[in-house]
C-alpha cells in the first residue's frame, strides 16, 4: 500500500538540494512503506529516508529502515 505524499520541500540529503516528498506520520498506516528519498514528519521527530532505503511501518506503528 503506497501512502499519499502530503507536500514537497527542498532538502539536501548529501547530493545537493532537490525537491523531497514530505509525508505526515499521522497519515501513515501499518503495512505502508515510504521509499527514499523522502521525509516523514512526526509530532516530535523527523525521519529522513535516504535514496536506496525505505521506511516500513509495522503493526505497532514503528518504523524500520531497510535497504532497497
Amino acid at each position: 500500500m503506497a501512502p499519499r505524499t502530503s507536500r514537497h520541500r527542498r532538502a539536501n540529503l548529501g547530493r545537493g538540494f532537490a525537491q523531497m516528498p514530505i509525508n505526515f506520520g499521522r497519515d501513515l498506516l501499518p503495512g505502508m512503506a515510504i521509499t527514499g528519498p523522502a521525509i516523514i514528519e512526526e509530532t516530535f521527530t523527523t525521519i529522513v529516508v535516504y535514496p536506496g532505503r525505505a521506511a516500513q511501518i509495522d503493526d505497532a506503528g514503528d518504523y524500520q529502515l531497510v535497504r532497497r
